[in-house]
């Protein structure tokens, strides 16, 4: 029997799969979520379109994804697992969540929809998303190259996208990749993202293909989701096709929060979510990097260090209150719009940090000239001090006792 990916998705309940896998529904279709340390049911199950989303940590997919993130296995072990085929066989890294199931045998046919996210960016303006992120301190060059847009509130202005889109594509195309949807009482076609959002695009490491598309709430901070993926979309990671020869990387939880890091000069790349930890281990090229989290001030956050903490690279984490007493701060983003950035230079070469009403200097360059450890310093004083002897030290000392001193210098 052949199936393609698309029909799994549709004929196979998550609910039913959720189930087998050992979570318990409530009567309002949630479950206690297992991507964070969740107290009350906050995991959705959305019977009519046959997927899940948390409320708390943003874990969203279809019954597919559901199980490739708890039993930490493949496309197609997850799809053996689901229509039964032949799944005892596989060597599942979580097999607590296995129960039994019939057995049908499938092909599996995954498609990839990078074509079509990348003229639906084209068709998009970014005025309200550069008015947007500009006051969250992301400049414009930023907007510009990683192309992120908006989605217009203009009824008008989405249907004339939706025509663009039908005119190079098939309708059911456009509603596989999660692009388009379609109301199933009146027939009609809309934007999957029809709310005024961002529109945010992931692209894969070889900087052309599109993974997956993702939508940020920007009129009401209230409006649950506030960030929503296109449904199917890949699991990728945000910043993964800038990756720099900067040796040490920075993991944080958004794509606002990667690009808060960028715009101060850091290596950043972005999980979509905490529970995406294992999506490290498949991009072989951050095998290279040393790697450091930052976390927001939340559970989640906490969630975040406890998942990358056995990852062979990992150096360190960080979290906001190691930088701000200012307890509303609840991540990166909220860390530099509230702060003063400032900037030095050694040797003609600029440095970017922070500096805060308590008086604290966060400079996460400073890592770069202490043996690759990221710290703040109290005190400005102390501060100048220590880069006047470092550059002094460069001049008086040879590189053999520099690096002694310093460790290796980028």
């Amino acid at each position: 029997m052949y199936k393609s990916a698309d029909d799994i998705k549709k004929q196979y309940s998550i609910i039913d799969i959720a189930i087998r896998l050992g979570l318990n529904i409530d009567r309002n279709n949630k479950a206690i979520c297992p991507f964070h340390n969740d107290k009350n049911p906050s995991l959705s199950f959305n019977i009519k379109d046959n997927y899940y989303h948390c409320f708390s940590c943003g874990a969203s997919g279809d019954n597919i994804k559901l199980v490739m993130e708890l039993l930490k296995c493949s496309f197609n072990e997850a799809i053996i697992f689901i229509t039964g085929n032949d799944y005892k066989s596989i060597k599942y890294n979580n097999k607590d969540y296995i129960k039994e199931n019939k057995v049908v045998k499938v092909t599996i046919i995954e498609e990839n929809y990078s074509d079509i996210y990348n003229r639906f960016i084209d068709l998009l303006d970014n005025e309200e998303a550069l008015y947007y992120l500009k006051n969250r301190c992301i400049t414009e060059k930023q907007v510009i190259e990683n192309k992120i847009k908006n989605i217009p509130k203009d009824r008008k202005k989405q249907f004339f996208i939706i025509n663009e889109l039908l005119k190079h594509y098939s309708e059911e195309n456009l509603i596989k990749s999660g692009i388009l949807s379609k109301n199933k009482e009146n027939n009609n076609l809309y934007l999957f993202h029809y709310r005024h959002r961002l529109i945010i695009p992931y692209f894969d490491t070889d900087i052309q293909n599109i993974n997956s598309v993702q939508g940020r709430n920007i009129d009401n901070e209230e409006i649950k989701p506030k960030y929503l993926f296109n449904r199917n979309a890949k699991d990728s990671i945000y910043n993964i096709h800038k990756l720099s020869d900067i040796k040490d990387l920075i993991i944080c939880e958004g794509a606002i929060d990667a690009l808060s890091l960028e715009r101060l000069g850091y290596c950043s790349i972005a999980l979509a979510g905490v529970s995406k930890v294992n999506l490290l281990e498949k991009y072989d090229i951050l095998k290279k990097y040393n790697i450091y989290s930052f976390s927001d001030n939340d559970n989640a956050g906490k969630q975040l260090i406890k998942d990358i903490y056995n990852i062979d690279n990992y150096k360190g984490s960080f979290v906001i209150n190691s930088f701000t007493a200012n307890n509303d701060i609840k991540d990166i983003n909220e860390l530099l719009i509230k702060s003063n950035i400032k900037s030095f230079k050694i040797n003609n070469i600029e440095y970017n940090y922070f500096e805060m009403p308590n008086d604290k200097i966060c400079i996460l360059d400073y890592y770069i000239f202490t043996k690759n450890e990221l710290q703040y310093i109290k005190n400005k004083k102390d501060f100048n001090k220590s880069l006047y002897l470092l550059s002094l030290d460069k001049k008086r000392l040879t590189e053999k006792e520099y690096k002694l001193k310093y460790g290796e210098i980028n």
